[in-house]
Order: structure tokens, then C-alpha cells, then sequence
């Protein structure tokens, strides 16, 4: 089974995120003012916004978190260290090849 997920994110979110990413250089904000649209559903997808809050993990609820609709997770014992986090962390942007910022 797929899930998916999108962000409900107002204008002002959405221009202070554009303005992080390299694309911003090339596309204006007025121009993204044009595309954006407060909700905008992908119609076919069932689209979820599981209402994430921030600091916060989210994962499969069913046993095992193996599958199952999203909801909080408690932080896996490891991830608790900050020292053990960063490293992780370092090891996702060099394997998937992708910055976060």
C-alpha cells in the first residue's frame, strides 16, 4: 500500500521556504505567489496531512510499525543521544544524496 502526504502550508511559509533553495535564484516569488493555492489536492491520491507537529516523529502505527495509518512515534532509543542523531543524520544526506537544511 502507498500513502500520501502532502503539507498544508500558508503563502508565507511556503516564500520563506523557497527562499532557502537554490531554484529561488531562478524563480521569483511572484511567480510562485502566482502558482501557490492554499489547498490543493492531488485528486486521486487520497492525499493525508497527518496534522504533524513540529519535534515530533511520525511513522506507521501497527504493531511492529511495520504498516498502518501515521500517528507519533516515540523516538527510537539510539536518536536520543545528539551525538548519535548528527551522525546518523550526516549518513542520510550522504547516502541519499540531498541536503537538509
Amino acid at each position: 500500500m502507498t500513502r500520501c502526504y502532502r503539507y498544508d502550508l500558508d503563502l508565507d511559509e511556503t516564500l520563506r521556504r523557497h527562499r532557502t533553495k537554490p531554484l529561488a535564484a531562478e524563480v521569483t516569488e511572484d511567480s510562485v505567489r502566482s502558482w501557490y493555492r492554499a489547498a490543493d489536492p492531488v485528486h486521486g491520491l487520497d492525499e493525508s496531512n497527518p496534522g504533524a507537529e513540529d519535534c515530533t516523529l511520525y511513522g506507521p502505527q501497527w504493531p511492529g510499525n511495520v504498516g498502518g495509518p501515521p500517528g507519533p512515534q516515540t523516538l527510537w532509543v539510539p536518536l536520543r543521544s545528539s551525538e548519535n542523531a548528527s551522525r546518523i543524520w550526516t549518513v542520510s544526506e550522504q547516502l541519499t544524496g540531498v541536503a537538509f537544511e
